[in-house]
């Protein structure tokens, strides 16, 4: 729909009460010139600008306009009940205003989403309960309610905030708020006693203004209400709330489940949205936007709105949250380990005194600097610490190290950007500076013989960005073996120059009783038109392999020309108690679907925008680590090719 309203506001005079009354959504009525109670109104801002569009339970059939920090704006005249009372009716009020990012703070809170404030006056009974999408709001030490929202700096993106008349004495909206661990940077309970004061003291309003962590007997709740029926009929209102962690967004987890209805969901596109849920008889489907309302143009990307609406079904639903479909693995440290001595995934967080990477670079970073100093280290990474961008020469990431005993090195080969900060003395606080724990990310740890030197000619090859890099002090065979040609080589400030555009090698892990194979394939320039599977590695190993891709338009097609096949694992796949999602992976991975035991690391799936990209896989032969992968590339969830 696509409407102009043109508003003029000249030479009106306002009429603003400023006695302590009932608290309930306020519109104006330019009839009689005045705000005016009611039931319900939505007010979507646009991006940009105070340009904003309202609805409500009396004029509902199209958006009317009015800026939004105009003296007429329902948010301002449901704000000013309290704004523009006196100190000593300000001290009569109950109120509890939450925001995730609140007035004053320099950043937002991870632990919440939620934003909204709910107050009530010493009359009739009634509150409002304004549920928002807008940072910094409201910061009540404003004089008045434009000035609140003023402070707010919400002009940038665009906004919504639902407004809804209720029963003061209902706290069901506290216990909402509470399974959603809000931050309430403010409240205040009525002076006197009275029913205000009582209905303020309810245990629901009580338990979440306490200072104890969420104890909950579920992670989720979901009830119904009404509106306070002022002056309309009264409406539905259907709230749910999960706290922790869900192994899918809350829209997929909770909502369907709990409406039983199908959804349209404003999400927008990205790497890091669910995709519609198609598969099910109660379906999820996207909105990608753009859309327009009046002369404003709303795209997700600049949007803090998430708004969703049932599609069919007796009920007519629309919903408001700050949190989309986003897609985020839970916790963010929480990580799945196989070695040579595990056989099965076990879990331990990636940042614990027990996980293999702590322990791993534990062995450098733990050291005394009069013996960091006789340490052979090399750290390449395409998005190195304190880089602000990845760089798009290569998409290598890595560190390789050995000391002055055993002639033994370790390999870490890794898809994490901003990593190893070797300024850090502790392996624990590793992932404190790097961004890791928004998306999933994958360690590969080989130890062998620091003679060997192939992986010097395989990152030469992939034109690795080397940050780091340190020849061992003292002469002996750790300083002779870092001065390699192959190593001084890829230290060297010339551009490679390379003889073919590919290179491949096998070397062996330094095992005595059972070694492992271990095979490097990379390539170098832009002189590849398909990506390295279909171009390189298949024509090297000849053998059909399923590689980690997801889906979408930026990904090539499986490969179906038997023998040579190349199959897409679009997943989502389950690791423990873990569900991951390729848009929210930086690891990209693969198989060979044969007999060959080979299991393949990189930073560089199918991705049609980095065939140019110098880039490289390293594979092991380990039927362990072979089969746990071939489970998770299932067929049920892999683009196969007809035999």
């Amino acid at each position: 729909m696509k409407t102009l309203f043109v508003l003029f506001l000249l030479g009106i005079q306002l009429i603003v009460e400023t006695k302590i009354g009932q608290f309930v959504c306020r519109r104006h009525d330019y009839d009689k010139n005045a705000a005016t109670y009611t039931d319900w109104w939505i007010q979507y801002k646009g991006p940009d600008g105070t340009d904003s569009y309202v609805i409500t339970d009396v004029n509902n059939t199209e958006w009317h306009y009015v800026p939004v920090d105009n003296v007429t704006s329902p948010l301002i005249e449901t704000i000013d009940q309290y704004v523009t009372l006196s100190d000593a009716d300000k001290a009569e009020a109950a109120l509890v205003a939450y925001n995730s990012f609140p007035p004053y703070f320099r950043r937002p809170i991870s632990q919440s989403s939620s934003r909204g404030v709910v107050g009530w006056g010493d009359e009739s009974g009634y509150a409002f309960w304004l549920v928002h999408t807008i940072s910094k709001f409201p910061n009540f030490h404003e004089a008045n309610s434009p000035a609140v929202y003023a402070f707010a700096q919400a002009n940038e993106k665009a906004a919504m905030i639902m407004c809804l008349s209720i029963e003061y004495q209902n706290s069901m909206w506290a216990k909402v708020a509470y399974y959603e661990d809000p931050v309430v940077f403010y409240y205040r309970s009525p002076q006197t006693a009275g029913p205000t004061q009582d209905a303020f003291n309810a245990p629901e309003i009580q338990t979440l203004l306490g200072d104890s962590f969420p104890s909950l007997p579920s992670s989720y709740y979901s009830s119904s209400m009404k509106t306070a029926g002022v002056p309309s009929d009264p409406a539905n209102i259907f709230v749910a709330a999960k706290y922790g962690s869900f192994p899918r967004d809350m829209y997929m987890s909770l909502i369907i489940r709990t409406l039983k209805q199908s959804l349209r969901v404003w999400t927008g596109r990205g790497p890091h949205i669910f995709e519609s849920l198609c598969n099910t008889n109660i379906t999820i489907e996207n909105v990608y936007g753009e859309m327009m309302i009046g002369q404003s143009t709303f795209s997700a990307a600049v949007d803090t709105a998430r708004w969703s609406i049932s599609k069919v079904g007796v009920g007519k639903y629309f919903c408001l949250s700050n949190s989309g479909r986003e897609y985020k693995l839970a916790d963010g440290l929480d990580s799945f380990v196989i070695s040579d001595t595990v056989a099965q995934w076990a879990a331990v967080a990636v940042n614990a005194a027990t996980s293999p990477t702590v322990y791993t670079f534990n062995q450098y970073l733990a050291a005394k600097a009069a013996d960091k100093i006789e340490a052979a280290v090399l750290a390449y990474n395409n998005h190195p610490p304190f880089i602000r961008r990845s760089l798009k020469s290569s998409s290598s990431k890595g560190f390789i190290a050995w000391g002055a005993e055993a002639g033994k090195a370790i390999w870490v080969i890794h898809t994490m950007d901003k990593f190893v900060n070797l300024e850090l003395v502790d392996s624990t606080t590793l992932f404190n500076y790097a961004p890791l724990q928004d998306k999933a990310g994958m360690l590969m740890c080989l130890t062998f013989s620091y003679n060997l030197n192939e992986w010097a000619e395989a990152l030469l090859y992939e034109d690795a960005v080397i940050y780091f890099w340190q020849m061992p002090k003292t002469p002996g065979a750790t300083q002779t073996a870092f001065a390699a040609p192959a190593i001084q080589k890829l230290l060297s400030k010339e551009a490679p120059r390379s003889h073919f555009s590919k290179y491949t090698k096998t070397m062996t892990t330094a095992s005595q009783t059972a070694p492992v194979k271990i095979h490097t394939i990379s390539k170098f320039g832009n002189n590849f038109s398909l990506d390295m599977y279909i171009s390189l590695i298949l024509k090297i190993l000849y053998k059909p392999i399923r590689v980690w891709t997801g889906e979408g338009t930026n990904i090539q097609p499986s490969f179906c020309k038997p023998p040579l096949l190349i199959e897409n694992v679009v997943g989502p796949i389950n690791i423990g108690d873990k569900e991951i999602n390729f848009r929210q992976d930086t690891a990209r991975w693969s198989i060979v679907n044969d007999t060959l035991n080979l299991f393949c690391l990189s930073t560089v799936g199918r991705e049609k925008e980095k065939v140019d990209i110098p880039s490289g896989v390293v594979c092991i032969e380990q039927p362990t680590v072979h089969s746990l992968f071939t489970t998770l590339a299932a067929d049920s969830i892999t683009k196969i090719c007809k035999r």
